[in-house]
């Protein structure tokens, strides 16, 4: 039996602010992975005015005032990841929505902590939003996506993989308040049938693609759909081919690099 270790190096927060100084000039200002305990951290968020894209994934013990006090250093954000942050409640959420009025981009991925009404006040707030991932949000109900996106008009992106409780009514809510969606996630959604995404796609004419991986629609309902519109791209992986795909990811192996030649050896030692 062979028991496999892997030991990786995750940079501090410090060590990540510290990198950043003088960083205020450039466009596409980063801070990633903050680490939720690190009080250094957050004091120094002043200094990063012009942040635009901020990455919390699985801080799972950041506290609100963490958020509150990042949202109000940095009100140029852009894109919000807070992915797995569990411990967060309706406080942040309202703090973000009221600070970073610029906010394209809010990744709540296995986010089920929000209230109906905070999403909703953050929306009315954030009507930028064009790109919003509930994935694993599994307790998020139609009502609560309605109200959402009656407040967020402009969405484009829509990630709802793996959101349970949605049926074909909630499809029936997109083709009413998002009219300007191109790209749709409905991967793990089995109550989706055939007859309401065919609406959806006949409804909503910019829309570019749908994930249906996971779902009950058969090959030959595929087909169908596939003909409504051909610009609609339909995606349905199987959990076979996901399987393939991961396992061969993980056999291949880069091939190593043929040795330098004696000679070039020597020359580049002399």
């Amino acid at each position: 039996m062979l028991l496999f270790f892997f030991f990786f190096k995750q940079k501090t927060a410090y060590e990540m602010l510290r990198s950043l100084v003088g960083s205020e000039m450039c466009i596409r200002d980063r801070l990633e992975q903050i680490d939720d305990t690190s009080a250094v951290a957050w004091s120094n968020l002043h200094r990063h005015r012009t942040l635009q894209y901020l990455d919390l994934s699985f801080c799972l013990r950041l506290p609100d005032a963490a958020l509150v006090q990042a949202a109000m250093f940095c009100p140029e954000l852009e894109m919000l990841d807070i992915t797995g942050c569990t411990s967060l409640t309706d406080v942040a959420l309202y703090s973000v929505g009221g600070s970073c009025r610029k906010l394209a981009v809010l990744r709540l991925r296995m986010c089920m902590m929000f209230s109906t009404k905070a999403l909703e006040t953050f929306a009315t707030a954030s009507t930028g939003i064009t790109n919003i991932d509930f994935t694993g949000c599994q307790e998020l109900e139609m009502q609560t996506l309605e109200g959402f996106l009656t407040r967020c008009p402009k969405i484009t992106h829509l990630n709802l993989a793996s959101c349970s409780k949605l049926e074909d009514p909630a499809l029936i809510v997109l083709e009413q308040r998002a009219p300007n969606l191109e790209v749709l996630n409905l991967a793990g959604c089995s109550a989706m049938t055939c007859s309401g995404l065919m609406r959806l796609i006949h409804m909503i004419k910019v829309l570019r693609k749908i994930d249906m991986s996971g779902t009950r629609i058969s090959k030959t309902e595929k087909f169908v759909l596939s003909s409504v519109r051909e610009s609609c791209e339909l995606v349905k992986i199987t959990t076979e081919t996901r399987t393939k795909r991961r396992l061969h990811a993980f056999m291949t192996v880069e091939p190593k690099k043929p040795a330098p030649k004696n000679g070039a050896g020597a020359k580049g030692r002399k």
